[in-house]
């Protein structure tokens, strides 16, 4: 009965409906979840509206840091999120932080300015080089971010590892660096071993880059060094996980923290050469983007973002964007498989909130305080009301359109 009386309270004091108390058998969190449940209408233009669509860029609008935490690999949620970017650019959102490593995405930048990007990516050969832009609705907002973007230059920020696949992308920009002999031959067989082996960055030995770094330890190849560094680092991390051993925590750790360093970096430099600090949206998978702890167990980047945030007064807004069913596509084969969520089995609290609506945005912010340890709770529900505020499940998604399909010319 106080449980009941506690969730009538909170609904009273948030403006929640009468209709949405919870009835005697009812999960009192269920009820909850239920009644800040917000309408989102997809229109056939791909455009939103609705309440919930009000709200999300509303709260935005007064963010400094926009932060979608996605489920990839989808057409749905690629669209929703261009959709988003595109609404929250007429709020000064110039700026895009992406799961890409600094020197990948800066190589990207240059080539969507110049319109070639789509063409690079679907060359044979450069398909996977950059996460994950080989998706066609992905790289759609980076275009418009490229077109819509006030910003003179540094519009994406790659804050993440260099991708494993990513070695031709590397290895043309190495390329362009060297002024010696020994530094070409270097970067010739380094463009080699990535041509053999198209995961090099992250499955081969560290050894395999010794010459490389070798030839531009030379004190004045500033650029070319940082980016061999940025290799050997991105090599260590994914060494877990590519069968070379080693433990998986520290690697994502370090993983994280990375972007944390990659991100400040970003930040104060463009804060410097725009006189003030720059509005951000960030695109990431779910787990990096959460408060508190990742689901890999690591202090996240976007609690990260929070706890500084807070340091400058700066709000900031998270939304979980994941799949209810539909299809995703596996980037190595192009072919579509089961999506599955990424927190929700089936049963949970809030996936049972969410209903069958073809797009269901819930505010999670005021279940925070009802959830206690002894409530009646799923792990993936928990997660999501601590990690964000706000989930957004998409009903039925399509699968994401490989760059260079049939689909997605």
């Amino acid at each position: 009965m106080m449980k009941r009386f506690a969730v009538a309270a909170m609904l009273m004091a948030t403006g929640a409906t009468a209709a949405a108390q919870p009835a005697e058998d009812q999960n009192p969190l269920l009820a909850a979840a239920e009644a800040h449940t917000l309408e989102i209408v997809r229109h056939e233009d791909g455009s939103l509206s609705g309440t919930g669509w009000d709200r999300l860029i509303a709260d935005g609008s007064e963010a400094q840091f926009f932060l979608i935490g996605e489920q990839h690999a989808t057409a749905d949620i690629g669209e929703i999120s261009q959709a988003m970017y595109r609404a929250l650019n007429r709020h000064g959102y110039d700026y895009m932080a992406m799961e890409v490593g600094p020197y990948g995405m800066a190589a990207a930048e240059a080539m969507v300015r110049e319109g070639t990007l789509r063409d690079y990516i679907a060359t044979p050969g450069n398909r996977l080089v950059i996460p994950f832009l080989f998706y066609s609705e992905d790289l759609a907002i980076v275009e418009d971010a490229a077109r819509l973007s006030d910003a003179p230059s540094d519009i994406f920020w790659g804050i993440d590892q260099e991708f494993i696949a990513g070695g031709p992308l590397i290895a043309a920009r190495l390329e362009s660096l060297a002024r010696t002999e020994v530094q070409r031959a270097a970067v010739a067989d380094f463009a080699a071993l990535a041509a053999a082996n198209p995961m090099a960055v992250g499955a081969a030995q560290p050894e395999e880059f010794a010459a490389l770094r070798a030839a531009f330890d030379t004190g004045t190849d500033t650029e070319a060094l940082e980016i061999v560094d940025a290799i050997l680092l991105s090599n260590s991390i994914y060494a877990p996980f590519t069968g070379r051993g080693g433990p998986i925590y520290p690697a994502n750790l370090t993983r994280e923290n990375y972007m944390k360093d990659n991100f400040l970096r970003a930040f104060e430099r463009i804060e410097a050469r725009d006189g003030g600090p720059p509005r951000v949206y960030f695109k990431f998978g779910a787990s990096h983007i959460m408060r508190g702890l990742s689901n890999t167990n690591v202090p996240a980047l976007g609690n990260f973002l929070v706890e500084w945030g807070r340091t400058r007064d700066f709000a900031v807004v998270n939304v979980m964007i994941d799949c209810l069913g539909g299809e995703m596509t596996d980037p190595r084969s192009g072919e579509a498989r089961p999506c599955e969520s990424y927190l929700l089995e089936e049963g949970s609290l809030i996936r049972e909130a969410a209903g069958d609506a073809p797009l269901t945005l819930i505010d999670l912010r005021p279940l925070r305080a009802l959830v206690r340890r002894d409530s009646d709770i799923d792990a993936g529900s928990r997660a999501l009301i601590f990690g964000f505020d706000y989930y957004l499940g998409v009903a039925n998604v399509r699968p994401a359109t490989m760059v260079g399909s049939t689909a997605a010319q």
